[in-house]
C-alpha cells in the first residue's frame, strides 16, 4: 500500500497496516474483531481512499495546468517582485554542495523553473545537471524554454513517488511547492529515502506568524491573494486552494 493509503486506513483503525505496508489483523486494538462486516467495510474504506487520492491528484495537477501561462506574472505582482530576491537567497543558501561539480541536485515542485534557475547560477560548468522536476505538464512545459541550453534536466514526476534510486542526491530543494504535498510526512519520507549520507534539503515556504501580524498576514492570504490572483490568471478557486498550512505543521513534520 501507498503511504497516503495507510495514512488514511490507520486513521480509521489505528494498528490495521504495518510499517511494511502489509494488514495485520493480529496488531489490531485490544477488543476489536474483523469479521466479515469488517472485512468489507475496509474493502470499501480502500476503494474509496483510492478513489479519493486519484482525483485530488488528477485535480491538483489540472489547478497548476490552467494558472500555468500566468504562474510567473502572479508570482511577481504577488510578491511586490520581492520573489527574485528570495530564490537568489536560497541557493546562496546551499552555495557550499551547489559549488562541487559532482553534486547531485533535485528542484522539486519547480514549477516554472524559477528556482532551478537561481541554483543553476551557483553551478560550476560541467558540473552535474540539475534535475527540474513537477508534476504539472504545462508548468514544466514554461521550465523547458527557461532552462533550454542550461545544465539542466526537466522531469514530469511526483514529489511522493519520485522515480530516483535510493541515497542518489547530495540536495533537494522545493519552494512553495511543499505545502501542495497531500501528506507532509510521506514527503518527507521520500526525500530522505533518495537523499544521500551528508545531503541537505532546503523547503522555502510560508509560515504564519503570530500576533496582530499573524491576523493581517492571514487576512491577506486567505481575503486579499485568492481574489488578484482570480482576476489576473482568470482561474477562481486556483489561489484560494493556496493558502499557508497552519503554522508549524511543516515544521513539526520535519522535526518527526
Amino acid at each position: 500500500l501507498t503511504r497516503e493509503l495507510m495514512s488514511i486506513i490507520n486513521r480509521a483503525i489505528p494498528g490495521l497496516i504495518g510499517p511494511d505496508g502489509l494488514i495485520k489483523p493480529d496488531e489490531l486494538p485490544s477488543g476489536f474483531t474483523l469479521g466479515w462486516t469488517g472485512a468489507i467495510a475496509i474493502i470499501g474504506l480502500l476503494w474509496t481512499a483510492i478513489a479519493l487520492l486519484y482525483y485530488t491528484r488528477q485535480a491538483v495537477r489540472a489547478m497548476f495546468d490552467s494558472i500555468a501561462p500566468r504562474y510567473d506574472l502572479l508570482n511577481h505582482v504577488l510578491s511586490c517582485n520581492v520573489d527574485r530576491l528570495w530564490w537568489w537567497r536560497t541557493a546562496r543558501q546551499f552555495r557550499s554542495p551547489l559549488a562541487r561539480p559532482e553534486a547531485r541536485v533535485l528542484d522539486i515542485c519547480c514549477g516554472t523553473g524559477d528556482m532551478t534557475l537561481a541554483l543553476l547560477r551557483r553551478r560550476p560548468t560541467g558540473g552535474e545537471p540539475v534535475l527540474a522536476a513537477d508534476f504539472s505538464p504545462e508548468m514544466l512545459a514554461r521550465a523547458r524554454v527557461k532552462l533550454a541550453g542550461r545544465a539542466a534536466t526537466v522531469l514530469e514526476a511526483d514529489a511522493l513517488h519520485l522515480p530516483l534510486a535510493d541515497r542518489s542526491l547530495d540536495l533537494i530543494t522545493t519552494a512553495f511547492g511543499f505545502r501542495n504535498l497531500a501528506n507532509y510526512q510521506a514527503g518527507l519520507e521520500e526525500f530522505f529515502r533518495v537523499l544521500a549520507p551528508g545531503g541537505e534539503v532546503g523547503i522555502f515556504d510560508f509560515s504564519e506568524p503570530g500576533g496582530w501580524i499573524g491576523r493581517v498576514y492571514a487576512f491577506y492570504f486567505r481575503r486579499i491573494l485568492p481574489s488578484i490572483g482570480e482576476r489576473i490568471s482568470g482561474v477562481g478557486p486556483a489561489y484560494a486552494y493556496l493558502l499557508i498550512p497552519g503554522k508549524g505543521e511543516i515544521s513539526e513534520d520535519a522535526r518527526k
